[in-house]
């Protein structure tokens, strides 16, 4: 993608004209968010969903993902993806974080026997201003086995001193717009694999019923077959 390789390139680019490290602010602490949502679908068809929730037309400023490294340990997959992002912000931001393109690192764990899936992401660029990092994680609902409950945490520090408060609010509240948004994509994604595997249970089901059928039929004209021969003995 022609977005994704301008990523590439100027990444680096923006990273390098970024100001110096600046010490934290000692008078503030970093800003947090949790929200809690409940997905009215199995832990299964959850976890599946979230790995096809993009590209998504609703969220156009992430341009790619790429999976960088997966594994099975003891059953559990983990796996690290590699989020690229071009975020338009307002006059002040764009001129403390440059053209907006953003790099993510998330590192992810799925545990289908306790049914438990974590998405522990955090931004690689602009480092030397601010650090956001984002907790996701997802079990069956105590309310409701067959629902899946998600709990999403971020922490937001920012380092320039004096402006580190409206960074962080500014970052904070696009956590939350980006999070209902996220819940939104993901009904859609939850949607469209239920919706593939009610469709091959289906497509197996007619697979199943014709072979019968034709293993029946087989069946008839071999007996028929076999009565006709014995009766004309």
């Amino acid at each position: 993608h022609a977005d994704l390789k301008a990523v590439v390139h100027a990444a680096p680019l923006v990273l390098l004209q970024t100001p110096p490290n600046s010490p934290p602010d000692p008078s503030r602490m970093p800003l947090t968010q949790t929200l809690l949502h409940t997905f009215k679908a199995k832990w299964e068809d959850v976890s599946l969903a979230s790995w096809n929730k993009y590209p998504c037309e609703d969220r156009p400023d992430v341009l790619g993902i790429d999976v960088a490294h997966r594994e099975i340990d003891n059953g559990v997959m983990k796996s690290t993806r590699v989020t690229f992002m071009k975020e338009r912000m307002p006059y002040l931001m764009a001129k403390i974080f440059g053209a907006g393109y953003c790099v993510c690192v998330e590192d992810s764990t799925v545990d289908p026997e306790t049914k438990t899936m974590v998405l522990k992401s955090r931004n690689v660029s602009f480092r030397n201003i601010v650090s956001i990092e984002e907790t996701c994680t997802y079990t069956p609902s105590p309310d409701n086995a067959e629902w899946t409950q998600l709990e999403q945490k971020a922490k937001v520090t920012a380092f320039p001193y004096g402006v580190s408060g409206s960074i962080e609010k500014y970052l904070s509240d696009k956590f939350v717009t980006n999070a209902i948004k996220g819940q939104a994509i993901m009904e859609n994604a939850i949607l469209r694999v239920t919706s593939e595997a009610e469709g091959a249970y289906k497509s197996f089901l007619q697979e199943t019923e014709d072979a019968y059928d034709r293993l029946k039929f087989e069946t008839e004209q071999v007996i028929t077959s076999s009565s006709n021969y014995i009766a004309n003995i």
